[in-house]
């Protein structure tokens, strides 16, 4: 059977917590708490969370088979999982800055970072090697508004990309293209943009 508690414990904290019980013995337990400060001018929202499974196949037996397969099967076997993310919003100045990380068994394996009150702009997600992998995969997105947009990845095969604004005065929009560290050269736009 599964049960569902909602509580709330503070106002504007809240507590969520699922529990999944196979013959009178825990197989699975959820719990999120939540928390909400806003005022006219910032919103601040806490997420911290934990998943427990009594058994680290639960996932692996209890999916579609397709999800089994590469590298997805290291992703889903784990006994514990935590995590915490704050998200601030500045809403006269349309900003948002956002950390959040993952942790399973104890290690990591996300964190997550997005900044827009900075110029230039950021993005990171970053995953730490699996379990038996010498890898750690991370992305990197940056904007300067009106000169660059450029990512950056830590995967073995592809560093990333660049796309210069290229502003040599006779008013033509033109990109210089980089591509895993070659210039692929400039692509001019003819015409206008309209969403």
């Amino acid at each position: 059977g599964a049960s569902l508690i909602l509580s709330s414990k503070f106002g504007n904290k809240k507590r969520i917590e699922v529990k999944a019980e196979k013959g009178k013995q825990e197989v699975c337990n959820y719990l999120l708490d939540s928390q909400l400060v806003s005022d006219p001018v910032k919103t601040h929202l806490a997420f911290n969370d934990s998943l427990f499974f009594q058994q680290s196949d639960f996932l692996e037996t209890n999916i579609p088979f397709h999800v089994k397969q590469g590298v997805y099967r290291k992703a889903i076997r784990f006994n514990s999982q935590k995590s915490h993310f704050d998200i601030h919003l500045n809403k006269n100045y349309k900003h948002v800055v956002a950390r959040g990380n993952v942790e399973r068994d104890g290690k990591d394996a996300l964190a997550l970072h997005l900044n827009t009150e900075q110029d230039p702009l950021e993005f990171k997600l970053n995953f730490p090697g699996l379990e038996n992998s010498l890898h750690t995969y991370g992305i990197t997105l940056t904007h300067k508004h009106g000169q660059y947009v450029e990512l950056k990845t830590e995967f073995p095969y592809f560093q990333g990309f660049r796309i210069n604004n290229i502003h040599d005065g006779d008013g033509r929009q033109k990109r210089e293209i980089i591509w895993n560290g070659k210039n692929l050269g400039i692509m001019e736009i003819k015409g206008e943009i309209r969403s």
